[in-house]
């Protein structure tokens, strides 16, 4: 028996001469995940135009979930573990609380845009943390499925929302759907360093700058810093020595003449496709980082009410009715919803499961794929990042996860592409050799 634990497929040989081949659930899932924001949308987009069937286009994407988790469930089975299930319980728990006792937080926590579009896709993607296996091949998938993201979005807008008048100056929204994409490519392009994979990634940065936000330009800036660091073999030292020069050398480049002309021509470039320029605007003036588009105002409100109940919060969504809109910053959202001393625990307690996790898995790929949450969670967090965003929840399952398989018996280096054959005697998960059938 030959198996790819995590490559889509899997090839079961019952003799030199016959082969079969199998559809894998799990890696579908993850693909349809990372891709429903963009190639799926617009394939489903060109549905819709088709008459009569178009009428059902939107059935599309929860079908395909559907259809996907049952065959997920038939192949591994599912069993949630006490503390998996205590945190969606705590959640539904804290959400449920806050309708009920906060009445004026009910409106905006029931509305559906922030329900389906916000509440409702942190539960799916803890679930997805919890049945991913980041091994070698599973990243290369994500990786390029990424690459095609990108090229895919970038050419919709360039070559329909452009020429049809309906680009948004500062289309925030898009900038951060193709966030995880990029980060991925990016992962992909700096272990690999191919040629078409490291344009697909510049490309991607281009559109994230034209989309007129600063945070995934910051998130993509760290994590490439982070990622060049980890992914030499140098000691520890060294690494620090490293790091030490990376940032010298971008603190003199960001303040040498050659950085504005650099970025004069990229503005050029920019208001020539007509989109945004507001981050590079900002770098020109020196107030990437300084500027604050008023977040001053809602800091200081919001730091007045968690004066007036420091211990308690204001429940879920509670900034809501004084801002409508969220915090802007994930510590002060914690702070107002569930008051300082659980908010801080609750901060910690992500970061403790997230370093346990990275420093005690030995595979190389899941560290990539926590460094790449850990940057999308923690550096968006001080950009306008939410507790209830989807990321925080996928990061939380993926280590809940992953410390489950390092204390697995069964556990295998995921790097591996053939799995020993004594791991699926007795009915053992194939990319985890857990034979009690848990997700």
């Amino acid at each position: 028996m030959v198996t790819d634990s995590n490559a889509g497929i899997r090839i079961q040989e019952s003799d030199r001469f016959r082969a079969r081949v199998e559809i894998n659930p799990r890696l579908l899932l993850l693909l349809l995940a990372f891709s429903e924001k963009n190639i799926v949308r617009y394939f489903v987009l060109l549905v819709s135009m088709i008459p009569i069937v178009g009428d059902f286009s939107r059935f599309i994407v929860p079908l395909l979930y559907v259809v996907l988790l049952f065959l997920y469930l038939k192949k591994y089975g599912s069993h949630l573990s006490l503390k998996e299930a205590s945190i969606l319980l705590f959640v539904a728990f804290s959400i449920a609380f806050s309708c009920v006792f906060y009445p004026d937080n009910a409106s905006y926590i029931l509305d559906s845009n922030n329900f389906w579009n916000t509440i409702f896709p942190c539960f799916k993607f803890f679930l997805l943390g919890l049945i991913i296996i980041p091994d070698k091949k599973t990243m290369d998938a994500l990786g390029v499925l990424s690459l095609l993201a990108i090229v895919v979005e970038s050419a919709f807008v360039l070559f329909y929302m452009i020429p049809n008048g309906l680009v948004n100056m500062d289309d925030m929204g898009r900038s951060y759907q193709i966030l995880p994409n990029l980060l991925l490519a990016f992962n992909y392009t700096i272990n690999h360093k191919r040629p078409f994979s490291i344009l697909c990634s510049l490309i991607g940065l281009a559109y994230c700058l034209s989309m007129g936000t600063r945070g995934p330009i910051m998130i993509v800036l760290a994590y490439i810093f982070v990622k060049t660091i980890q992914s030499t073999s140098l000691r520890i030292r060294n690494k620090v020595l490293l790091g030490a020069t990376m940032l010298i050398v971008g603190f003199l480049f960001l303040n040498s003449d050659f950085f504005v002309v650099f970025l004069e021509f990229i503005r050029t470039q920019i208001t020539s496709l007509g989109l945004s320029t507001r981050v590079v605007d900002l770098a020109i003036e020196g107030n990437v980082i300084s500027h604050l588009s008023e977040r001053d105002e809602i800091y200081a409100l919001l730091w007045e009410k968690i004066a007036q109940r420091p211990f308690w919060g204001y429940g879920v969504y509670g900034e809501w009715p004084w801002i409508q809109w969220n915090a802007h910053n994930m510590y002060l959202e914690l702070f107002v919803h569930f008051g300082v001393p659980l908010g801080s625990m609750i901060v910690l307690w992500i970061l403790w499961q997230t370093g346990r996790c990275y420093f005690s898995t030995p595979s190389k790929s899941t560290k990539d794929m926590i460094l790449i949450w850990f940057c999308f969670v923690f550096v968006k967090s001080i950009f306008g990042g939410s507790w209830l965003n989807y990321g925080v929840f996928f990061l939380i399952g993926l280590c809940l996860r992953e410390r489950r398989r390092v204390h697995s018996s069964y556990y295998y280096d995921p790097e591996q592409t053939v799995v020993p054959v004594d791991v699926f005697e007795g009915g053992a998960d194939v990319e985890t050799g857990d034979s009690s059938g848990r997700i």
